[in-house]
């Protein structure tokens, strides 16, 4: 049987498809644009990188794949220099291989679980099969790939100027996540976190406010300055059923 869930999502995509709004993709546009980058560049950028790899173009209907690749591919044309890097939950690794494009001279360093333990406690479990184990990790010889639980790198004594913060979203988790992040950052680095929630949605079983919790009291502590672009700008990602997910920018003070 069919859930309430699945039933209202299939509406909204039936309704709105794969319909763009115009207001946020200006919005967003403007957005990055206080963030001194360059979206049409580097949206430009990432479609051809995209081709390369994959035979296709940038789409924010294409899997998981969303504004943060756009943001990341902003960033590599940029004044800000990013020599060391953390991506905090490799999942396929897609997201791996795109930075490591993106940006060839870093280093760069994923972190996630263990295949094992991933299978054993049922994260990503809708999505199991294409989860790279170790081996095909070490295919990516420029990346150092760490299997560990992210809260483990409180121990952690790198600083890094760009680190992906996308692990467990819930918390304490993902308090502890972002705080540490900001405290592995240069002074001027930047963490881009995933799934930032400014209003719980019974339809996203994700859908904690921690996240923006944290970063609201890390800004107010000022040790960091914060900004939101949109996840995705497509009608269907952002409407008054389905609330708009969106990505949060700390730039450490």
């Amino acid at each position: 049987m069919i859930s309430s869930r699945t039933l209202i999502y299939s509406i909204v995509n039936r309704v709105f498809r794969h319909e763009e709004s115009i207001a946020i993709a200006g919005e967003q546009k403007v957005l990055f644009t206080s963030l001194n980058l360059n979206r049409d560049l580097g949206l430009s950028r990432l479609n051809d990188l995209c081709k390369e790899m994959f035979g296709r173009e940038y789409s924010e209907h294409n899997g998981m794949w969303s504004e943060h690749l756009v943001f990341l591919s902003a960033l590599s044309i940029s004044n800000v220099p990013i020599k060391r890097i953390l991506e905090i939950g490799t999942f396929k690794g897609e997201t791996t291989s795109i930075i490591s494009k993106l940006f060839p001279s870093s280093e760069i360093v994923s972190v996630d679980l263990s295949h094992e333990e991933i299978r054993n406690n049922g994260t990503y479990s809708y999505a199991i099969s294409e989860i790279q184990d170790q081996t095909q990790r070490r295919a990516l010889g420029d990346v150092e790939f760490l299997e560990l639980n992210s809260v483990n790198l409180l121990g952690f004594e790198k600083t890094f100027d760009l680190i992906w913060v996308d692990g467990y979203h819930l918390a304490p988790t993902v308090i502890i996540d972002i705080a540490n992040s900001v405290r592995m950052l240069r002074k001027g680095g930047i963490a881009l976190c995933d799934d930032v929630y400014f209003e719980k949605s019974w339809l996203e079983r994700d859908s904690d406010l921690s996240s923006k919790q944290v970063l609201d009291l890390l800004t107010d502590c000022g040790m960091i300055s914060q900004k939101f672009i949109y996840k995705r700008l497509g009608k269907k990602f952002n409407n008054r059923i389905v609330r708009s997910k969106m990505l949060g920018v700390a730039i450490k003070n």
